[in-house]
């Protein structure tokens, strides 16, 4: 695993030379288990046969490729992958006239309302929101600080709903990493949470 982690930082570096220092560090990080491992390998070896060591290094290629064969999902696995990709790529490449055009009632509120979680979670939020700008503005206008029933904020208008979508992914992002901290890791600090 150390190897595969060092390996796919390298291949990031082809695309962004500042990410040479975090690969080197995976490299650095993974040459004394692998070092270790040779050793154990060679040990083993001298205590058992090399037939033995042949043996187990075949086991484990095999282990590994069963595992990387294994991620391919099925026909129904990728005919559902497809259309979540179909969907993503509408969401994101949607022309205005297009939506207008298919929804009753063309681009309105409850329309980005209904699709932002979709859009959120294919992470396509801006592209999204980009779509409605106009119309949230114009509704923001018509209605004097049109906010949607279920969001509740300091904020009581989408004046910029660029902003908006960019912010609403960078706390729902912060509570999600939060969430998934084990138990007891939380850093210092006093304020109330959950009891």
């Amino acid at each position: 695993m150390l190897l595969k982690q060092a390996w796919q930082a390298w291949k990031q570096v082809i695309h962004n030379v500042l990410l040479i220092i975090p690969a080197i560090f995976f490299s650095i990080f993974a040459l004394p288990f692998v070092g270790a491992e040779i050793f154990v390998a060679w040990q083993f070896a001298q205590m058992a046969s090399y037939t033995m060591v042949a043996l187990i290094i075949t086991a484990v290629i095999i282990n590994w490729l069963f595992y990387e064969l294994l991620k391919a999902p099925t026909r129904a696995g990728r005919a559902v992958l497809d259309k979540i990709e179909g969907f993503r790529n509408y969401i994101e490449l949607a022309e205005k006239q297009d939506l207008d055009y298919r929804y009753a009632g063309g681009r309105t509120p409850e329309l980005f309302e209904s699709y932002l979680p979709y859009a959120l979670a294919l992470d396509v939020e801006q592209q999204w929101a980009e779509h409605f700008a106009d119309v949230i503005s114009a509704a923001d206008t018509a209605a004097g600080n049109y906010s949607p029933g279920w969001y509740h904020g300091r904020d009581s208008g989408f004046t910029n709903l660029g902003n908006f979508t960019s912010s609403f992914t960078s706390s729902l992002n912060s509570a999600i990493s939060a969430s998934s901290t084990a138990p007891g890791s939380s850093s210092g600090g006093s304020g109330g949470g959950l009891t």
